[in-house]
């Protein structure tokens, strides 16, 4: 179990760095200057090169350089491989941030990182680390599940990590063959932290109205996101189900290609919709999905250090650790692989799904698909971002 990082036993003279670019990584930030303790550097791997909250950005590869100094993870997807990528270089002081947040000034917090109480927000951290805990039979709860609901999209994005170009009769899923398999799958588990619907780009699933609905009243879903490319204004039907408080936009900025951006903010402005705009400067590149010819050796170690290898992703009734991996399967450029999934379409006990589920997070080696893929924690970035066929 990593432990959580104290300020009262923080030896002064020691360098902080703080993993994880985003709004995780700004409250801890801000914690730290709450307590007078100054931070070096941020890491990430997308933002390497930039400024972050003012202080540079270095790739994770640059930590080899800093065998003393305290990391603090503070990213909230991909944990497990980020934790261990930390052991494999040899950092000797690693920690989670849960009892470094109550040390945050709420007032002086930006906009955007006000989005909850600071208990929910060490709540939610918690959350995502739950994923570092050995399951049980009698609890699981798990931090985040991306459910896909559309093969339809607005853009053709050559590099799309979910292949939404590749179909060549893409379709939505309607609202009953989502549920029914999802209910049966929400029966096996605790709760879960964060569902993040997507697709492709979920606001063309008509459906989604009644997606959502189902999922607000559903206790065990603590928050829901929702994945949009920023090109489709919603409806007023549905905006007036996106200003529930447990729901979150996240927009991508994809400047002129994300058209109605701006349109969109102002509408969650005017309509209390909680939102955070994405904006990336460069992608990684998956490859051109053809088989790499490695070894199975060599497919786990991908697997192991891969950020996408800890994303839960429900599609199609089916329950996989990576969405990537469940598109290439469900295209059809490998052969179906049962243990490559929890399949809820078929009808059995909840008692032998949680036992499968537990199998595919805690000793899954790898999917068929990762032979397919370059993975994203071993390949240089720098493709450009939303490219379009």
């Amino acid at each position: 179990m990593i432990e959580s990082f104290d300020a009262k036993k923080f030896p002064r003279e020691k360098m902080v760095i703080l993993y994880g670019a985003a709004m995780y990584g700004e409250l801890a930030f801000h914690a730290l200057q709450e307590l007078d303790i100054p931070a070096f550097s941020f890491c990430d791997r997308v933002q390497a090169g930039e400024k972050f909250c003012g202080l540079p950005v270095i790739a994770p590869e640059e930590l080899r350089r800093y065998p003393e100094a305290y990391v603090l993870i503070c990213a909230t997807k991909g944990f497990q491989g980020i934790y261990n990528y930390l052991q494999q270089i040899s950092c000797r002081h690693c920690y989670e941030i849960s009892d470094l947040l109550p040390f945050l000034d709420y007032q002086k917090l930006p906009a955007y990182c006000r989005q909850l109480p600071v208990d929910e927000l060490v709540e939610k951290y918690r959350f995502y680390l739950s994923q570092q805990e050995p399951a049980s039979r009698d609890h699981l709860s798990l931090s985040f599940v991306a459910l896909s609901i559309t093969e339809r999209c607005t853009l053709r994005c050559k590099k799309c990590s979910v292949l939404a170009p590749y179909y060549e009769k893409p379709c939505d899923d309607s609202y009953e063959s989502i549920i029914a398999p999802f209910k049966s799958f929400l029966s096996c588990v605790d709760s879960i932290a964060e569902l993040q619907i997507g697709g492709g780009e979920p606001f063309m699933n008509r459906d989604l109205g009644r997606i959502l609905e189902w999922c607000l009243a559903q206790e065990k879903i603590k928050e829901i996101s929702i994945f949009t490319n920023s090109t489709i204004i919603p409806n007023p039907a549905l905006v007036r189900i996106l200003a529930d408080q447990k729901i979150k936009l996240l927009l991508d900025d994809y400047g002129i290609l994300s058209r109605n951006l701006k349109s969109i903010v102002e509408l969650c402005d005017q309509e209390g919709i909680r939102y955070l705009i994405q904006r990336f400067e460069r992608w990684d590149d998956l490859g051109g999905y053809h088989d790499k010819q490695e070894t199975d050796e060599q497919v786990a170690r991908k697997f192991r250090y891969c950020s996408f290898g800890n994303v839960m992703s429900f599609m199609k009734g089916r329950l996989y650790r990576c969405t990537t991996a469940a598109r290439i399967a469900d295209l059809g450029l490998i052969s179906d692989k049962p243990d490559d999934y929890v399949d809820f379409n078929r009808v059995q006990s909840s008692s032998s799904w949680k036992e499968q589920i537990i199998q595919l997070i805690y000793h899954k080696k790898f999917h068929e698909g990762c032979r397919l893929c370059n993975g994203i924690s071993t390949y240089k970035l720098g493709i450009p971002v939303a490219e379009q066929l």
